[in-house]
């Protein structure tokens, strides 16, 4: 996951500065731009078990 996002930060930083360089290919970039930097989004939060409920 961690490759994936690194790669999309990259992509992305290019066409910010290829969005100022390139007027006419702005479509293209803010559909590049859509692309969400992560898959899934993960839990904040798990469950807790019952002796971790009880120690508070």
């Amino acid at each position: 996951m961690r490759s994936r996002n690194a790669r999309l930060s990259a992509i992305r930083s290019f066409q910010k500065y290829a969005a100022h360089v390139d007027l006419t290919a702005l479509a293209v970039i803010e559909r590049s731009l859509a692309i969400p930097q992560k898959r899934r989004d993960s839990a904040v939060l798990g469950f807790l078990t019952r002796p971790e409920m009880e120690r508070s």
